[in-house]
């Protein structure tokens, strides 16, 4: 029976939008839904299909005005001076309409649980499950979702544990097994692929956004719509498991002296699969007991992540508390590979200056690497003024400490000034920008007097006298 001519009840339309079936052939799981009995009339599967078109942005949009109100109502109790018990229950809420409705708001609303800043301390503890615990299935559930061929292959080098995913976050499951050569602990990552359609579509929505946006005289000369491409191509890839375990050997080797543990990827991985060491007893920054502790580990993870974008050209753009954490002996594990790329040689020397001009107030060197990076300059563009305007925002700026600085509102600024004086600024260091932007929620909440402009100076300097990003 062709596509064309599968009927599938009205009465499993919910289903089908919720639980992104396979519309392809029309198939949905016989518990999909409850009334899966009543068949009031027939819809085809292409009339399905555009209506999945249709309602998916109408969900996205509707879940973030859902979660909008939660977050103020959550706020507004805050200020009140009470209703912890109720701002728990919202926070529940949160995670309830995050997960239902999947897709890219999973990653946004793993970015927001880490703002301590922005959030209030009962709301924020009922979010950290969206870290590490978003979605959770059993090891059966999730071998369904792969080809027989890949099921076979883990079968004959696995045995897998029958018990709920450990680690389960936006887009993928791990779940615990053991190699039945070596007895060794392994964890084996699976790909959910109905987060990947969902996120595809989602992806295609923001650009499409994105790209209307930048039509209007507001967003002048602001590649707003370049930007958000550069992030959504990096959304899309962390599906493909094979790109990952390539990029987590290579970090694992340039990071080899670096005091971060880093799993060893087994030989057994392709698109949906990949097999890595199992580390035991990992624990989150967030149950270290003593302040000073925390500091210190807070101060590790930036330099960390300096160390991978300055010195070694890598951006790892998912620092967030679930992939970043602790072993038993206390030394740092960072985990989760998808959402990291490389970034070029030109790129990291000049995203090092830039940053070096920012920490030792020098505005001119930063209008250097601003004109030299620009996508274009207008003929009517005013150096002059543009200058001006850096010194005022770098003296509001300058050597602030994490609790003082707010990374968007800096970024935020630096775009209208280009935009306002007839610059069209490079989208070369976006995908830094929103690694930062990850890692400062977590900065704010463990150790908010951090100096992280102070911090980056060592790399930066490194990054400028040596060349080896582009060779390690």
């Amino acid at each position: 029976m062709s596509a064309r001519s599968t009927r599938l009840p009205l009465g499993r339309i919910t289903a089908a939008l919720i639980s992104r079936t396979n519309l392809r052939t029309g198939s949905v799981p016989p518990n999909a839904c409850p009334n899966r009995h009543e068949r009031l009339w027939n819809i085809s599967v292409p009339k399905l299909q555009r209506a999945q078109r249709f309602l998916r942005p109408v969900l996205v949009f509707g879940a973030v005005g859902a979660l909008a109100i939660v977050i103020y109502a959550s706020i507004i109790l805050a200020a009140r001076g009470g209703g912890r018990t109720l701002q728990h229950w919202l926070g529940k809420l949160f995670c309830q309409i995050v997960r239902a409705t999947d897709g890219g708001v999973v990653k946004i609303a793993q970015i927001l649980a880490t703002r301590s800043d922005l959030l209030t301390p009962a709301f924020l503890a009922s979010l950290s499950c969206l870290h590490n615990k978003a979605f959770t299935r059993s090891a059966t559930e999730s071998l369904e979702t792969l080809s027989k061929k890949t099921r076979a292959a883990l079968a004959k080098r696995y045995r897998m544990d029958e018990v709920p995913s450990t680690l389960a976050g936006s887009a993928a499951q791990i779940h615990r097994a053991i190699d039945r050569t070596t007895g060794a602990a392994i964890a084996i990552k699976i790909i959910r692929p109905d987060t990947r359609r969902v996120t595809i579509r989602d992806a295609v929505l923001l650009r499409r956004l994105a790209l209307r946006l930048g039509r209007l005289t507001t967003f002048h000369n602001i590649p707003l719509f370049a930007a958000v491409a550069v992030v959504c191509r990096q959304v899309v890839l962390q599906f493909d498991l094979n790109r990952e375990g390539n990029t987590q050997r290579q970090i694992a080797s340039v990071l080899a002296s670096g005091g971060v543990r880093i799993p060893n990827v087994a030989s057994m991985s392709d698109k949906s699969v990949l097999a890595m060491e199992w580390i035991d007893g990992l624990r989150p920054i967030d149950e270290i007991g003593s302040d000073p502790e925390r500091r210190d580990v807070a101060l590790q993870c930036l330099r960390l992540l300096y160390r991978l974008i300055f010195v070694h050209g890598w951006v790892h753009c998912d620092f967030h508390p679930g992939n970043v954490l602790l072993d038993p002996v206390g030394q740092l594990v960072l985990l989760d590979f998808g959402l990291v790329t490389r970034i070029g040689e030109v790129d990291r020397r000049s995203l090092a200056k830039f940053f070096l001009a920012i920490a030792s107030n020098d505005p001119a060197s930063g209008l250097e690497v601003i004109l030299d990076r620009a996508d274009s300059v207008t003929d009517q563009a005013n150096i002059a003024e543009l200058e001006h305007d850096l010194e005022i925002l770098f003296d509001r700026t300058s050597r602030k400490t994490a609790s003082e600085f707010q990374l968007a509102d800096f970024v935020r600024h630096l775009f209208l000034l280009q935009a306002r004086h007839g610059v069209r600024s490079t989208t070369a260091f976006t995908v830094p920008i929103v690694a930062l932007g990850v890692l400062e929620g977590g900065l704010k909440k463990w150790h908010s007097e951090i100096d992280f402009q102070r911090e980056a100076i060592p790399f930066v300097l490194e990054a400028l006298d040596t060349g080896e990003g582009a060779t390690s």
